[in-house]
């Protein structure tokens, strides 16, 4: 991930939480679905979406926030 370092930080904070977010609430929809009529190849490519949402809003708060974040 690349963070504009000329970027207002509220704005880049606001991001992350926007992502950490949509992160959420998908994990809260697949807890809730059912995926016995879904294609076996759905669940790969939600996860991926999924896991780069949490980690680029990991990443983007922590190094709002003055933490170190692992690369």
């Amino acid at each position: 991930m690349v963070i504009d370092t000329e970027a207002n930080p509220k704005d880049i904070l606001e991001t992350a939480l926007k992502w950490t977010r949509a992160g959420s609430n998908l994990l809260e929809t697949l807890y809730c679905h059912c995926f016995k009529d879904g294609d076996v190849q759905d669940i790969p490519h939600i996860t991926h979406a999924l896991c780069m949402l949490m980690q680029d809003g990991c990443v983007a708060r922590q190094r709002m926030l003055g933490r170190k974040a692992p690369v």
